[in-house]
């Protein structure tokens, strides 16, 4: 069991933020405010393409951990925690609040129930703090036999005030024990960008621990802050959703995503000839598909048509 100088159970906070996220420091202001008796802190920020500037905390001791080149989430979050020292590992995104009693909260429940691996707040929107988040839902039950995920619905989860136990977890926020996390080795880096947290899930609960959400902690979350409403943002979604639910499904739900893949395409393509608002998503929706099927992953590689301008030289990429 890791602790402090001062005997208390250490909990590493590990973010991941892109560039210079404007929401960073925020998140570190609430983190300074937190109710923490009993308990020592460390942060370790993992910054992605970011400035060299040095970051402190009032009290917190604080590692930065700087990445120069282009790596996805997962791989992050995996070198973040390679550099901890805590016995429990709290990893909100950049673009959240954290209320101050949170932390506590869940940190207790888990020390009072050795059979759970995750916990997770209940988590609402930073502009609107009386709406939960529809990012960061839990998902309620897997039909493993039709490939189909029964997520908690936000009106649902507003009706939740106790401690209950779910079948996995939103990655924003939750804490895991680090001996579990050592046990599953980390994030499954491939994915690079979504659906790693219901990849971890899934494999805790393989090996008999729960995931529980406990609502009465908080978490205010901006929401695609960092990556933004784009279309890699439609293309890792579609993409890793079809290999998650192709490698945890049994043959029946394989079977239906693959006519369902087959459907999309043929619709998706179909608005692409005849025009649609946005064709960057169109196009990275199908892309999504077409690369499950080639059986590529970690960063999307994006085909540029070439395009030859007027007056015989080469157009810029669209």
């Amino acid at each position: 069991m890791t602790k402090s100088k001062n005997n208390y159970p250490l909990v590493s906070i590990v973010t991941v933020a892109f560039k210079d996220d404007k929401y960073l420091p925020k998140l570190l202001s609430s983190i300074e405010h937190l109710e923490c008796s009993k308990l020592s802190l460390e942060i370790i920020i993992v910054s992605i393409l970011a400035s060299e500037k040095l970051i402190n905390v009032k009290k917190i001791p604080v590692k930065q951990v700087r990445i120069t080149h282009r790596v996805g989430y997962a791989e992050a979050v995996n070198m973040g925690i390679s550099e901890s020292q805590g016995q429990y590992l709290f990893l909100p995104n950049p673009d959240t609040l954290v209320h101050k009693t949170a932390l506590k909260k869940m940190v207790s429940y888990l020390q009072d129930h050795n059979d759970v691996g995750i916990v997770a707040p209940k988590v609402f929107l930073m502009d609107e703090p009386s709406r939960i988040s529809p990012f960061d839902l839990p998902c309620r039950y897997f039909n493993k036999t039709l490939g189909k995920i029964l997520q908690v619905t936000a009106e649902e989860l507003a009706t939740i005030h106790k401690p209950q136990e779910v079948y996995w977890l939103c990655g924003n926020g939750i804490i895991v024990r680090k001996t579990i996390w050592e046990k599953v080795r980390k994030y499954d880096e491939s994915f690079f960008l979504y659906w790693e947290d219901a990849d971890f899930n899934m494999k805790v609960l393989s090996c008999g621990y729960k995931s529980v959400l406990i609502p009465q902690s908080r978490l205010f979350h901006k929401g695609f802050a960092s990556v933004g409403d784009t279309a890699d943002q439609v293309y890792y979604i579609v993409r890793n959703g079809r290999y998650f639910i192709n490698k945890y499904s049994s043959f029946p739900g394989r079977f239906l995503l693959h006519l369902s893949n087959f459907l999309v395409i043929v619709s998706k393509s179909f608005q692409l000839f005849f025009g649609t608002r946005d064709r960057m998503k169109t196009q990275a929706f199908i892309d999504g598909i077409i690369d499950f099927y080639r059986g590529r992953r970690g960063m999307r590689k994006i085909r540029i048509p070439n395009i030859e301008a007027r007056n015989g030289s080469a157009s810029s990429p669209s």
